[in-house]
């Protein structure tokens, strides 16, 4: 299991960790390749590995709000980053993986490690992937 090591932040997210505000497409770019994930109403998302702008690894899973309200768990999650950030393919399939909540200024972020060097940002409205 990959778990999250929690920051110690003073300051409150400026937009709450709500299932409305997860909805939407969230993006990363890391190990000389770019990650989407897009979040769905129904708790699903898709996410795509891409690789020279091309899409290598496509995957389904489930998301949901843990109980403290600034994680999500992702179920069913490839992971193509080793511990040193490196890209490791094929990407590995994980059960669950954590994920940290942090919006400040406007910014929707998605954290899997501690120096945010892995981690997505929300790039679109929710209406873009309201379907699947």
């Amino acid at each position: 299991m990959f778990t999250v090591l929690m920051c110690s932040c003073s300051q409150a997210p400026s937009t709450p960790l709500t299932p409305q505000n997860v909805v939407g497409t969230f993006k990363g770019t890391y190990g000389g390749a770019v990650e989407t994930f897009a979040f769905r109403p129904d708790g699903t998302f898709t996410q795509v590995l891409f690789i020279a702008n091309k899409p290598q690894y496509t995957n389904d899973g489930y998301w949901q709000i843990k109980g403290n309200q600034r994680q999500i768990e992702l179920r069913n999650v490839y992971k193509a980053l080793d511990l040193d950030g490196k890209l490791q393919l094929p990407p590995k399939k994980f059960y669950n993986m954590d994920g940290l909540w942090v919006s400040l200024d406007q910014r929707q972020r998605i954290v899997f490690n501690i120096d945010h060097s892995f981690a997505v940002d929300k790039v679109t409205s929710p209406r873009a992937t309201e379907t699947k």
